[in-house]
């Protein structure tokens, strides 16, 4: 199902068009400024924000790397959208995090990113439904392990 124009829908696109190519694990850690008016292009607070998301997401233990759309729009601006960083509009961000395989990662590891992810207050973030799909595919790779 496709719902053209809505927040999710261009985010589920950008998320896509992005990939990683990477091995591991990655979380999509998608986010909107809580202004309904404003977006990452011009509004300062909301870039800050972004910024300071995707510094301390980085900073969580077992996260490989992540992507950096706040860092991108500042040096190279539309490349940023045509890169699934940013939507074309500028009301999305996609912060991809990058983890080791499965057999490195617990639950406590996913819920460090969700508790992160709701701690930045200038941006509504929709975290929640990709990083408990991660800890479904922990929880079926470590069955019979204790994951917390």
């Amino acid at each position: 199902m496709t719902a053209p124009g809505l927040d999710s829908q261009r985010a589920a696109e950008l998320i896509e068009r992005a990939g990683t190519g990477q091995e591991g694990m990655t979380a999509q850690v998608v986010v909107t400024p809580l202004d309904g008016a404003a977006t990452f292009f011009d509004d300062d607070g909301a870039r800050t924000a972004l910024t300071r998301l995707q510094t301390e997401v980085k900073r969580l233990p077992h996260v490989l790397g992540t992507s950096d759309p706040a860092g991108a729009l500042d040096a190279r601006g539309d490349t940023t959208v045509r890169g699934g960083l940013v939507s074309a509009d500028g009301r999305i961000a996609v912060v991809r995090v990058q983890y080791p395989d499965q057999s490195r990662l617990s639950a406590k590891d996913l819920d460090a990113l969700v508790d992160l992810v709701r701690g930045v207050a200038v941006l509504a973030h929709h975290a929640q439904v990709g990083v408990a799909v991660l800890r479904e595919l922990l929880v079926r790779a470590h069955a019979g392990r204790d994951l917390t």
